[in-house]
Order: C-alpha cells, then sequence, then structure tokens
C-alpha cells in the first residue's frame, strides 16, 4: 500500500494519538465503520472497508454548520483506490458538503455505489459541487 506524502493511513493515526492501545484494535477499529471523518482536506486511500454498515466514507457536516470541504476518497495512482462495500451505500456525501471528489474506487451498496444527499428540510444545508 503506497500513502502520499503529508498523508498517514487511519489505523496508524488512530494508534499514534492513543485512541487504542495497539495497531491491531486500530485497524480492527477502522475497518468497522464507525470512524468518521469531519473537516476539511483529509485523505482516504488505500483501504478496504465492508460490512454491514450503513456507509463505510460519511462526508457530510452538520445542518447550519461550516460544510466540510476538499476531501479526497481514493485517487489516480496505484494503490490509492478504495474497495467500499456499505448496506446503503460506499460513499456518502449528504449536505452540507461541497468540493469532495470521490475517485478510483470500487463502490457497492445495496442501493447504490454512492450517493450525494441534500436534506429537503433545509435550504442552504446542500451538497454542492462535489465529484464522483
Amino acid at each position: 500500500m503506497t500513502v502520499a506524502a503529508g498523508s498517514q493511513r487511519i489505523d496508524k493515526w488512530l494508534f499514534y494519538a492513543r485512541v487504542v492501545k495497539s495497531r491491531s484494535l486500530a485497524a480492527k477499529l477502522a475497518v468497522s465503520g464507525r470512524v468518521r471523518i469531519n473537516g476539511n482536506n483529509n485523505r482516504v486511500i488505500g483501504c478496504n472497508i465492508w460490512g454491514p454498515l450503513y456507509s463505510p466514507v460519511y462526508i457530510g457536516g452538520y445542518l447550519n454548520s461550516p460544510a466540510p470541504t476538499g476531501n479526497i476518497v481514493g485517487g489516480t495512482l496505484p494503490g490509492e483506490g478504495n474497495i467500499l462495500f456499505g448496506q446503503d451505500f460506499g460513499v456518502d456525501i449528504a449536505g452540507p458538503a461541497e468540493g469532495n471528489i470521490v475517485i478510483g474506487n470500487v463502490l457497492k451498496g445495496r442501493s447504490w455505489g454512492a450517493a450525494i444527499r441534500s436534506p429537503s428540510c433545509c435550504p442552504g444545508n446542500d451538497a454542492v459541487n462535489n465529484r464522483i
């Protein structure tokens, strides 16, 4: 697995940040789908996440909060693509979210491989300018 310069695998980060006591526990947590990355300019690369999860990768903010932007799931270089199988979606981008990119992945879900959704209840919390 290759990791781009300035990047770190989520399991290593969980271990080094002392969220868990061992690298094996960090790896189990990373593939469990219970890790949600909020914020901007994050990368998810070279992962194999599957199971009875709603969506292995979820990008979305909270209503009336700043939209997550500049997140990248996958990539175009060898080893950067992800294999993401979820119960409903492989990747779910839910508003508010803006300018996120999903590229070079294998995506599968019971409903769709990927979804970009905006909440109908709350104008101004749209998922816009995202690319899959």
